[in-house]
């Protein structure tokens, strides 16, 4: 592909050696007041881009086939793509399952273990149709009867998206205090203390789980964070305090969060908020177990093997890389921000795949101007094939949304 082509990397049509990675989460949930409600698909959209692909002669491959494909010991049908969906949600299992079924392709679900509903049975799927039967608006997270189901029908594939997909404290600079009123977003917090209740954090209400006041440090993402782990003694001599002062500075006040630095420091007297970090030892561990624990559970629930993995919210790093092949994956997905121009074609190096993120909107300058119909969807796989063409006309329909004369309905 390329050879001779307008631009570099690009040829005039599609290059069907090139097997997408198209990326979803959630499809047909509605949750206004979630902090990641943009990962959210339609599900009257979802339901057009199968029907589109479907008519277009694209067909649905496994990992595995897309491996094989990679590493060049068997080729995948020309208009292969692959279809992931990150965290497990419900809806997977109410909406994507029924819809994958109706227009006969499958998947791959990337799941944590800590996030799997802790409850049994099968709930009621959405009814097929023209435009995919009644709304089913559940919200929460796949129980392991749900992902067993789709698993054996192969349906959706179940493979690994680490543990605890959490964020951890990484140093004593302090970004801002809980309340109840930052408590969405800051989720992760409420998951770290009570992690028996994370499968319902989307259904409930958590900020109860942290005193208001407590402290939100710089953090990361779990598996590239080295934590750090705040003082006990300092932090409870803090929350003594914290009354006095919320009495003094109310939380809209200007200039709040400095005053809030201030009265931390005169509290625990210091300018820097004691504690510890991680050893090198420890964090090591900790990211072993993580990556290890979530294989061996999802292959004990499921009776299968576990060979894949996506790296959550694309926090990796070489010890990650390194720890995962020592664990026992085969192959991990890539960051958005890593090897941008990698295609997932054969003689391409199989344990880091390239995925494509099914996201509509339409950003010029900084700015989101609207969101595109299942047209843009589709127009970016084929721009992912390295098509000119289409690259060239994903860019006027990009323009056409932000004019307000093309997009979703």
């Amino acid at each position: 592909a390329g050879q001779g082509s307008p631009v570099p990397g690009m040829s005039i049509g599609r290059d069907q050696e090139i097997v997408p990675m198209l990326t979803y989460h959630s499809v047909g949930m509605q949750h206004e007041s979630w902090i990641w409600k943009h990962l959210s698909e339609r599900a009257d959209v979802f339901a057009k881009l199968l029907e589109r692909l479907a008519r277009a002669g694209y067909r649905t491959v496994t990992l595995d086939q897309l491996y094989a494909h990679m590493a060049g010991d068997e080729r995948c049908p020309p208009k292969s793509i692959v279809l992931v969906f990150d965290d497990g949600y419900l809806d997977n299992w109410t909406t994507v399952a029924p819809l994958l079924k109706q227009y006969g392709m499958r998947g791959t679900v990337y799941v944590n273990p800590d996030f799997v509903d802790p409850g049994s049975g099968l709930r009621p799927q959405r009814r097929p149709g023209p435009e995919g039967g009644e709304a089913v608006d559940h919200v929460g997270f796949m129980n392991w009867d749900e992902l067993r189901s789709v698993d054996e029908s192969g349906v959706l594939d179940v493979q690994s998206h680490s543990l605890t997909h959490t964020w951890h404290f990484t140093d004593p600079e302090i970004v801002t205090c809980y309340s109840r009123g930052n408590a969405a977003r800051y989720p992760w917090i409420a998951w770290n203390a009570r992690p028996d209740r994370k499968p319902f954090y989307l259904s409930e209400d958590q900020s109860a789980f942290i005193e208001a006041g407590t402290p939100v440090f710089k953090h990361e993402k779990s598996l590239i964070a080295r934590r750090f782990l705040p003082d006990e003694t300092a932090s409870l001599k803090l929350m003594s305090a914290y009354p006095d002062f919320c009495s003094n500075f109310p939380a809209d006040s200007e200039g709040w969060i400095q005053d809030y630095r201030r009265f931390v420091s005169r509290v625990i007297g210091a300018g820097t908020f004691p504690g510890r970090h991680e050893t090198e030892e420890e964090h090591e561990a900790r990211v072993q177990a993580e990556l290890s624990e979530s294989k061996r559970i999802i292959e004990e629930k499921l009776d299968k093997s576990v060979n894949y993995l996506c790296w959550p919210g694309g926090g990796t790093d070489a010890l990650c890389k390194r720890l995962a092949g020592e664990v026992g994956y085969r192959s991990w997905t890539l960051p958005s921000r890593e090897q941008v121009s990698k295609r997932n074609r054969p003689r391409t190096n199989p344990a880091e795949i390239k995925r494509l993120p099914a996201m509509r909107d339409s950003y010029f300058f900084g700015r989101n101007w609207g969101a595109g119909s299942e047209r843009l969807t589709l127009l970016d796989i084929y721009s992912h094939q390295e098509s000119f063409i289409h690259n060239i006309l994903r860019k006027i329909y990009k323009v056409a949304v932000a004019a307000g004369v093309a997009g979703q309905r």
